[in-house]
Order: C-alpha cells, then structure tokens, then sequence
C-alpha cells in the first residue's frame, strides 16, 4: 500500500493517544438511535439510524461517521449510518472476488434492499466518496442526490503521485516537521504489540498533519469501537486495479456535491480542478477551513452550503 494510506478504515486505538498529537473536543452526542445489522452473502453490515427529516445513507464506518456530523446536520436529515464490508472482522477475503469499488456498490445496493430505503440522500466520504459515486451512476433510480465528501475522483497508481507531489509542493515547513515528529513517536516495538487492525489506525492518526487543517489534532477519539478487516483494506487499496470516473463512462445523472478541503494531502483538492468526468449536474466546493473531513472541521459553512445546494 502506498505511505500514505487512503483514508478508508480505521480501528480504535487501543491505548494512550500520541503525546504531539491534541485531542478534539468532540460536541456530538453518544450513539443513541436505532442500529441492527444486515446480513449479506458477503459480510454482516451493522448500522445506527440518527436525526430527523430527510431518510439518507452515510456509506463507510458507521461509528466514525456518526460522530463527524453536526447537530444541525442530524436536525435535517434521519440518516442510517452503515459500516462497509470491511468493518466486518469476520468477512471472508477471497482473492478470486476482490473486494473492489464495483463490489462494494453491489454491497450497498443489497442493504438499501433489505432497508427499504428509495429516493434518499446518499453521503460517502473518501473512497467511499468514490463508491456513492459509483452507485449513483449504477442505479440512479433509487437515489435523489449524492454527497461526497473528501472524495477520489478515481483510485489509480496515478492518484497517489498526484498526492505525493501536492505534499511536496504546498504543505508549510512546519506541517512536515509535525508529521515527521508524529510518525517518529511509533516505534516498530510499539506497532508489534498491536493488532493488525489498531497499528493500522496508529499509523493513520499520525499520519494527522496530512488528514487535518490542524496538524496536531488526534483523531483516535473518532475510532473508538471500530473494526477493521485488515486483509478487505488491502484488497480494495490495490493499485494494479483503477476505478476512475473518465469522459468515456457511462453519466451520473444524479445531482452531484462533491466537498472538499484546502487542506487536505490525500485527496487533494486539485484533483478536481482538471476533472469534472461525466456528471450531468456536479457542483464542487472548497472548504477553506477544513482537511480530510470538512463536515467535522468546517461544520457551519458545510452545513449552509451543502442545506442551500439541496434546497436548490
């Protein structure tokens, strides 16, 4: 996997948080809505249902994601949160049917079935960004409008030097002199005592001045409780593979907003400067105030501009 791994899964860490790393002052409230589980052919997807007004999906980690989504966010819309398949520990790992982006669509499609859901607001953040993405061009019929957060325009070999020469180019000084101060404080002994999965997200919370505006924000707290199935991230992070949304594909013609932050260093927002593919209706916006995830570090403005594009 590439040094910088995608943002797609992440385990609680199970110990102190990194001594250079600030911890958030999290103003969301503990889980309290309706969960359950789904069981599929492929994995068991768990879910919560939080908030009122508009039915949508939060695709990815249903932990995490709940947890980045403001009060006013919850007050507009009654969203399932679903996790993907590799928040299943116990999902098989088949490498003769990867789990790729086209397989997590088909995933998402067999829980809207047993959900019951139709013409709902469908939300993805990072590579799951890219599966709604997906989906919405797979079956426009069953989804009104797609939000995409933080999200790849592609997942390709090509993406990540992209990624590496926007690091180089534009991140300050200082922002590398925290990341390597972070990095340095994971010692391979400290990494050996853990679990696949929690050195996984040990390397992802230090890895905070490239997912954050605030370079020494400590994400752990986001993960609590969280699974990972290590040997799914692997698959899905294969780069021999490319999904990309080219002028030659088949149009999403479900309305598009794509969100992104300035100060994002894994997925870039250059990336969508060059690329608008084939959306009928696409609009993307930069949050000047925010990294990898703008709907948690940006609340208000994501929140006023993503409620007046879907009152358009």
């Amino acid at each position: 996997m590439a040094r910088i791994l995608l943002p797609l899964l992440v385990v609680a860490l199970m110990g102190p948080a990194l001594p250079c790393l600030r911890s958030p002052a999290l103003a969301q409230t503990p889980l309290s809505g309706d969960s359950g589980r789904i069981v599929l052919r492929t994995a068991t997807l768990r879910y919560v249902i939080e908030g009122r007004g508009r039915p949508c999906i939060v695709y990815g980690v249903r932990l995490l994601y709940v947890r980045t989504f403001s009060q006013r966010f919850k007050s507009e819309f009654r969203c399932v949160y679903l996790d993907n398949r590799a928040s299943d520990p116990d999902a098989v790992v088949r490498p003769e049917a990867p789990y790729t982006i086209e397989a997590s669509v088909e995933d998402l499609e067999a829980a809207r079935q047993k959900l019951e859901l139709d013409r709902f607001v469908l939300i993805g953040h990072s590579v799951f960004g890219l599966s709604v993405l997906a989906y919405a061009r797979r079956y426009p019929n069953h989804v009104a409008q797609v939000v995409a957060i933080g999200a790849l325009p592609e997942a390709s070999a090509s993406l990540n030097r992209r990624r590496d020469e926007f690091w180089n180019e534009y991140a300050s000084t200082g922002r590398k002199a925290a990341d390597t101060r972070n990095r340095a404080s994971l010692t391979r002994d400290s990494l050996a005592k853990l679990t696949p999965g929690d050195a996984f997200i040990a390397r992802y919370v230090a890895g905070a001045a490239h997912y954050w505006k605030d370079s020494t924000y400590d994400a752990s707290p986001l993960w609590k409780g969280v699974v990972v199935n290590v040997p799914l991230v692997a698959q899905q992070f294969d780069t021999s593979r490319t999904f990309s949304f080219t002028g030659d594909t088949a149009p999403v013609s479900v309305p598009v907003f794509v969100a992104l932050g300035r100060y994002d260093f894994v997925v870039p927002y250059t990336t969508w400067e060059e690329f608008r593919g084939p959306f009928r209706d696409l609009t993307v916006r930069v949050f000047d105030g925010a990294g990898h995830y703008p709907q948690l570090e940006a609340a208000a403005a994501f929140d006023q501009q993503l409620l007046a594009w879907l009152r358009r």
